[in-house]
C-alpha cells in the first residue's frame, strides 16, 4: 500500500469513528440500540494499519491502534 492510500486510509476510518460517537451523542435512538452493548471492534486494514472502536454503555470510542486486551 502507497503512503497515500495509507493516508487515505486513516483520515477514512477517523472519519467513521468520529462521526459514530457523534451519532450516539444526538440520536436518541440510535444510542438506545447501543445500551447494554459492550463490544470491541478491531480493524485492520493491510499489513500495518489498525484501528479499534470500543461501544461500552451507549458510548462509542475509537483509536488507532490495536485494541486493549
Amino acid at each position: 500500500m502507497s503512503k497515500e492510500e495509507k493516508v487515505c486510509v486513516k483520515v477514512l476510518m477517523n472519519m467513521i469513528n468520529y462521526a459514530a460517537k457523534e451519532i450516539a451523542k444526538f440520536d436518541d435512538d440510535y444510542k438506545d440500540k447501543l445500551k447494554g452493548l459492550n463490544e470491541l471492534i478491531a480493524w485492520k486494514v493491510g499489513d500495518d494499519i489498525s484501528f479499534y472502536t470500543e461501544i461500552k454503555d451507549g458510548d462509542i470510542n475509537g483509536s488507532e491502534g490495536t485494541a486493549p486486551t
